[in-house]
């Protein structure tokens, strides 16, 4: 996907295939609290449902019952223990997705995967903080100069929620059995339905990447005022 410069008023590009809008404008929204100043609690059962390794090594993180306990695992490890690493997240099961949004660390990579051979849900059921805070409802929110990858997992945005919201400089991957559905993105008022259903691309004027790879789709996708 490519993203337009903005100058008065945003542009929205839209991809009738795959249903995916993309806008370019300064972040005005509040930013969610980054991940590593909330502290993960551990899972409460041994297997956990979400395991976060490092990369590096592929050494296990910990084990954790929530999508935000993990992500924040991950990105405490990385500003605490290995500066630039890159970690994954991965899911053992469907989940239903009712914490707070998942806000990733500027220059964090990161990758959510289900367990292999398995392509599982996570459905976005709570939106957090009402509208016109339009990252709130994302499944995640990705830092400037971050990478998000999707490996066999689906978005689910329950026709409400959803979707993923992209800051400058950053790269989403979408891999084989990744799919992005169901999502819906809002404006900030019924007059400005900037904000892509599936992707929403701020850029802070500096670009963004998204790329679809064989495998991968969104489907069912809508921007609606808000």
């Amino acid at each position: 996907a490519q993203t337009q410069s903005a100058s008065e008023q945003p542009e929205v590009a839209t991809s009738s295939d795959a249903n995916l809008e993309v806008q370019t404008q300064p972040l005005e929204e509040e930013t969610p609290q980054p991940a590593s100043e909330i502290a993960a609690q551990p899972a409460t059962d041994v297997n956990g449902i979400f395991i976060v390794t490092n990369d590096r090594d592929d050494s296990e993180i910990g084990r954790y019952d929530t999508l935000l306990d993990a992500s924040l695992a991950a990105s405490t490890a990385m500003v605490t223990q290995h500066l630039g690493d890159s970690y994954t997240i991965t899911v053992t099961q469907d989940y239903y997705q009712t914490d707070s949004v998942i806000s990733t660390e500027v220059g964090m990579n990161l990758t959510v995967r289900s367990t292999p051979g398995e392509q599982f849900v996570l459905t976005r059921k709570l939106a957090g903080p009402p509208w016109p805070f339009a990252a709130s409802p994302r499944h995640f929110v990705l830092g400037d100069k971050g990478s998000l990858t999707l490996e066999n997992i689906i978005l689910d945005g329950d026709n409400k929620y959803g979707g993923l919201y992209q800051g400058g400089e950053s790269t989403i991957t979408l891999s084989e059995g990744a799919v992005i559905r169901n999502c819906v993105g809002r404006g900030a008022d019924p007059s400005t339905p900037w904000h892509g259903g599936a992707i929403s691309m701020t850029g802070n004027r500096n670009g963004a990447d998204v790329f679809l790879e064989d495998g991968s789709r969104i489907e069912n996708c809508e921007t609606i005022p808000g």
